[in-house]
């Protein structure tokens, strides 16, 4: 019995054989978080949406304890407006991601259009937002005894206007940086290979 190494062990790959460089790994991670974040803005359109539409409705429930809602709580209509074009841009990255993880060169110009649509939109809702808080403002200070203006926490509002922005901007100013600095080629994204 020879106690010697075989030439070739199984588990060796011959020098002659040419294969081809390992596909970059970052398209697999940037496409799940897109189908994350554009799964969850569908649910978060979804359900923000609804809840805009049925304020007038929740807010006559609340009416038969502190009387008439003053149309200040009512949403104004360029909120409303924002709601399905949010709802499309979450379809958008959606998408995004999946042309990503199979590492197709347009799942960069999705991305970029998402970013960039996402930024003027969150910047417009924002300025919406704004608005509507000083409204809120105002007829606090004009109606302190109202029981409706006991309801107001300017506080909170403001926080949570701020909270939303942050959330609303962070994953889209990360994409726009990504795909508009750091990876602006098709080849950075590498080629499946071809049984997948």
């Amino acid at each position: 019995m020879s106690t010697m190494n075989p030439p070739n062990p199984p588990n060796t790959v011959p020098e002659y054989l040419d294969l081809p460089p390992d596909a970059p790994g970052w398209p697999k991670v940037v496409g799940i978080f897109s189908i994350v974040f554009g799964s969850l803005g569908l649910m978060c359109n979804g359900c923000g949406g609804a809840m805009l539409f049925a304020m007038p409705a929740l807010l006559k429930l609340s009416e038969e304890q502190l009387g008439p809602a003053p149309d200040v709580f009512k949403p104004p209509v360029a909120q409303l407006a924002m709601v399905p074009v949010g709802f499309i841009l979450a379809i958008v990255l959606l998408v995004a991601g999946i042309m990503l993880i199979r590492r197709k060169p347009v799942a960069r110009v999705m991305h970029l259009v998402y970013a960039v649509v996402n930024i003027l939109l969150t910047s417009a809702g924002v300025a919406v937002g704004l608005m509507q808080l000083e409204k809120l403002a105002a007829w606090k200070a004009a109606n302190e005894g109202d029981q409706w203006a006991a309801q107001i926490n300017m506080p909170q509002q403001y926080f949570t206007l701020a909270f939303a922005t942050v959330i609303g901007i962070a994953y889209p100013l990360f994409l726009l940086i990504w795909f508009g600095m750091v990876k602006r080629k098709a080849s950075d994204m590498g080629k499946l290979p071809e049984y997948l």
